[in-house]
């Protein structure tokens, strides 16, 4: 029932981590969360190419609220990105994703307790959208 992930010309990758007293560790598949945990999604994706402006869309699960909940311009990573925040996802746009390995992350507060899924996320050159990849779902659960 999960979705796979896919791509062309981009590769995209997510996991998520929690923080805990020894520092960040992976949240694997039965992994239980806990309200008020400190949760990031960490993206890397990697271009074949040089690309200007790309956009990354990642779907956020209900659970999770933004650690900084305003939209701006932040320059993390080596990328100069724009963060536009929404009820239900992030989306990121980067002015220019240069050839090879990239790591992005965003953080999150747990909020709430159930069983959620994070859908897809994305990451498609905006100039020439044939150029994307996407992840696979996840599902966590939180007590």
């Amino acid at each position: 029932d999960s979705l796979l992930a896919a791509a062309s010309g981009l590769t995209l990758s997510r996991r998520f981590e929690v923080w805990r007293a020894t520092g960040w560790t992976v949240v694997a598949n039965g992994d239980l969360l806990h309200r008020g945990d400190h949760v990031r999604q960490v993206f890397t994706f990697t271009a074949d190419r040089d690309y200007d402006f790309a956009c990354l869309n990642p779907h956020r699960p209900a659970c999770l609220e933004p650690a900084r909940p305003l939209s701006g311009y932040l320059d993390e990573s080596g990328l100069s990105v724009y963060r536009a925040v929404a009820d239900t996802e992030n989306r990121f746009y980067f002015e220019r994703v240069s050839k090879g390995r990239h790591v992005y992350t965003e953080e999150y507060f747990v909020d709430r307790s159930g069983t959620y899924r994070a859908g897809l996320a994305h990451i498609r050159s905006v100039y020439a959208p044939e150029f994307c990849a996407h992840t696979g779902s996840a599902v966590l659960q939180v007590e």
